[in-house]
Order: structure tokens, then C-alpha cells, then sequence
């Protein structure tokens, strides 16, 4: 309902001007796009506000493509003379599935992208536990898990319903700071058989994984320009700690890439500003945030704000995102909420 209403309000202020009115004032102002992945089995319906089908992709792109957009690099987001409608690609984490899906869109198109990736499980070439263990809880109509069956010792009896449950988030706790890579795949391996949604070996090499070297090597020769997202996806707040996240990242990413390794994203889009002059130290240059919005001169480079796309949000709230009035209602409903504070404390 809310969703329908949200459709309906923004098509009223396009076809009153606002849209076009927006665009004029954010003529020349970067939008960088963040997307993660696409569909390999049904991501997209799985987490619908991370992946995207395909067919919306390109989509997508027609739509920028008619509204006279021009696609440009990371590298010039802070450059003097921009075109009208100057527009970045981002990806983050480097799923295979923006490989083997994504990129030979964006040859179709002649499009460069910028490939955010995480290097831990780049490195162990196994779905990322956390997203495989609840896609696996979505896709199964038996989430009654018997503890006894499994073969390896774990904290856990009885039996438990871990669908639509906080008990899951223990599970996923558990074995993501306790339990070693192999145990959590053989986990997996005999979970998949207890609830009865067993992958092939082709989906599970595939889904929730990142990109293999061969494929980061394909990547940055082709329309990818590899860059920084942490290796283990976290971005700790103490300062030694939160540097060798960097270091360690950049060192593996070295092997794919000659470009020179200064754009950063934040993980989660988690980050502090008291970790802006610890990135400078390590060469970062800028950084991505998950703060919607349109970049202006006035943006910090280590706070970049970006367009979030995904099969969740539909063609005029993605319009209303391009042309800044998302920005716009933003402002005034912060304008709004400043008013009413300061109104209940008189």
C-alpha cells in the first residue's frame, strides 16, 4: 500500500515538472549507482532490495540512455567539466553472478563499472555462509532443523524452527566466529539435505560467491575497473586494524589489476569519520557510502552518497533518484522533522 501510494505521489510531481525541475538543478552533479548482483537462481526474489533481474538492468539502462545520461569513470567524478547527466556504475562485493550476468551487459552497451570487492571468500571460492544458509531457509517450506543429525559437534539440541526466527542469527553468529570453513561448508552440505533444498554443484560454485581469479582477470581486461572493499567485509574501529582490512585487501586485488587501487567502499556502508584521515594514510582517495543521494562539490570524497538500485525499487523511484528529487523531499522532510523539535521543546 505504502509502495502504491509512493508510485502514485512521485508520478503526480513528475508530470507536474518537479522532475525536470530537479534535473536542471542538479545539472552536471555525479550519480553513482550502487548495485551488488543479479540472478543466478532467484536472488532476486530472495533480497529483492540487493539483487536485480537482469531484464531491470537493462532497463535501467535504456532509461538513463533516453534521458540523454553519460557514463563515465570513478576517476573523474571530481573533475571541472562534466556532462549534464554524468553517471557512475558501482558493484559491490564482486559476485560472480556480475560476471557471468552483468558484464555482458555492460559490453553490450560499451559501459565502464566499477567492481568493489571483498577478497576473504574471493579467496576460499565458497558461497558466503551467511547468505547461503538463509537462502536456503527461504527456499524450503521445512525449517525444523534436528540438531542430532548432523555429523559435527555443535552447540545446538533438540529440534528447532529456525524460519522467520532470531534463532537463526545465533546460527549464523556461531559458525561465522567459531567454526572453521570447512566445518561451515560441510555444514551447509548437510543442511541442504536435512531440509531437502539441495543445490548442484554448479549452483553452489555460483550463487552467493565471489568471482574467482580467472574471473576478476576477465573483469578488469574488460569493462571493470577492480577496486577496494575490505577483505574480511568489515571495517574495524581501531585504527591498525582498520588499515590492514586495506592493506591485505589491496595486496590480493594486486594480482588482477595495474590500476592503481584508491577507491574504497565501505562494507555495509558502516563506516566513522574518525576513520577518514586512517583510509588517507593508506592511499584512499575516495570512498562510497550507502547514503542515498546525488554528489555535489560540497561532498566529502570519503562520504560519497549514491543512487541505490535494485528489483526492489521501481522505474519512477529510480527516475525521482537520478533526477534529485529524492534529494529534495529529503531535505524538506528534515526541514519538517527540525521544526516539530524544535516546536516540542518550546
Amino acid at each position: 500500500m505504502y509502495k502504491s501510494l509512493k508510485i502514485a505521489f512521485l508520478t503526480i510531481l513528475k508530470y507536474s515538472g518537479i522532475f525536470q525541475f530537479c534535473r536542471w538543478r542538479n545539472m552536471g552533479r555525479p550519480r553513482i549507482i550502487c548495485y551488488h548482483g543479479f540472478n543466478i537462481l532467484d536472488e532476486s526474489s530472495f533480497i529483492p532490495g540487493t539483487f536485480i533481474n537482469q531484464n531491470t538492468f537493462v532497463n535501467r539502462i535504456n532509461l538513463l540512455k533516453s534521458m540523454g545520461a553519460h557514463f563515465i569513470k570513478l576517476d573523474e567524478v571530481f573533475n571541472e567539466q562534466l556532462p549534464e547527466l554524468p553517471v557512475i556504475l558501482t558493484f559491490d562485493d564482486g559476485f560472480v553472478s556480475t560476471l557471468t550476468e552483468g558484464l555482458p551487459i555492460l559490453e553490450q552497451f560499451d559501459l565502464p563499472a566499477t567492481l568493489y570487492v571483498t577478497t576473504y571468500y574471493q579467496q576460499k571460492q565458497n558461497p558466503i555462509f551467511r547468505l547461503h544458509l538463509q537462502y536456503l531457509l527461504w527456499k524450503s517450506s521445512e525449517a525444523n532443523v534436528n540438531w542430532q543429525k548432523f555429523s559435527m559437534n555443535l552447540p545446538f539440541s533438540g529440534e528447532e524452527n529456525l524460519k522467520g526466527s532470531q534463532k537463526v542469527w545465533k546460527v549464523i553468529e556461531h559458525f561465522e566466529t567459531k567454526e572453521s570453513e570447512e566445518t561451515r561448508e560441510k555444514f551447509l552440505r548437510e543442511f541442504e539435505k536435512q531440509i531437502g533444498v539441495a543445490l548442484n554443484s554448479e549452483q553452489r560454485k555460483k550463487s552467493f560467491t565471489i568471482a574467482s581469479d580467472n574471473e576478476l582477470a576477465v573483469a578488469q581486461s574488460s569493462n571493470f575497473d577492480l577496486q577496494l572493499h575490505t577483505h574480511r567485509h568489515r571495517l574495524p574501529t581501531e585504527k591498525d586494524e582498520c588499515q590492514k582490512e586495506i592493506l591485505e585487501n589491496r595486496e590480493i586485488l594486486k594480482n588482477f589489476t595495474h590500476s592503481s587501487l584508491e577507491h574504497f567502499c565501505y562494507p555495509s556502508g558502516i563506516y566513522d569519520t574518525r576513520q577518514f584521515p586512517w583510509l588517507e594514510e593508506v592511499g584512499v582517495k575516495t570512498a562510497t557510502t550507502l547514503l542515498p543521494g546525488i554528489v555535489k562539490k560540497s561532498s566529502h570524497p570519503l562520504e560519497l552518497p549514491r543512487v541505490l538500485d535494485s528489483e526492489a525499487i521501481s522505474n519512477i523511484q529510480f527516475e525521482a533518484e537520478i533526477c534529485g528529487v529524492g534529494d529534495l523531499l529529503r531535505k524538506i522532510k528534515g526541514l519538517f522533522i527540525k521544526q516539530a523539535q524544535e516546536h516540542s521543546l518550546t
